[in-house]
Formats: structure tokens, C-alpha cells, sequence
């Protein structure tokens, strides 16, 4: 008996590139992990982004994890 099959959209290659913005489900699972590894003493939320995705992200130093879980919209845009 099946119960659950994974949907063909997940399957396929969802990497994102510059001008691609996440949200709603994407966010709620990126969320969940983050919290993740900060229950589990990896990262902090005061942590600047920069410390995580060094050179990524303009202005990365000034914006910490908590800022962006907190954002509605994600942006992905080349520095």
C-alpha cells in the first residue's frame, strides 16, 4: 500500500539563480532546518549572514539569520 509518493516537481533540479526569489513552502522548510542547526549549537540567529554564505550576499555583515527567516521574501541577487 502506498501512502505517500513524492511529487515529480521536487524531483527535478531547483537551484536558484539571480532575480529568483523563494517564499511559502520553500521558506517554512528552510526555516525548519535552520532552527535545526541552531537547537543544535551549529549557527546562532544573531549570526551575520556573511559568516555563512561569504561574498553572497551584499551587505551580508549587517544582516543577521534572524533578519532573514523574518523576511517575507527572499531575494537571490548577484553582488
Amino acid at each position: 500500500m502506498e501512502i505517500v509518493r513524492q511529487a515529480a516537481w521536487t524531483k527535478d533540479d531547483h537551484r536558484l539563480a539571480a532575480g529568483d526569489q523563494f517564499g511559502s513552502n520553500t521558506k517554512t522548510v528552510t526555516t525548519t532546518l535552520v532552527l535545526r542547526l541552531v537547537a543544535e549549537d551549529e549557527n546562532g540567529l544573531a549570526d551575520p549572514v556573511e559568516k555563512w554564505l561569504p561574498e553572497l550576499v551584499k551587505g551580508g555583515e549587517h544582516i543577521t539569520v534572524r533578519m532573514t527567516l523574518t523576511t517575507p521574501v527572499i531575494w537571490v541577487a548577484p553582488c
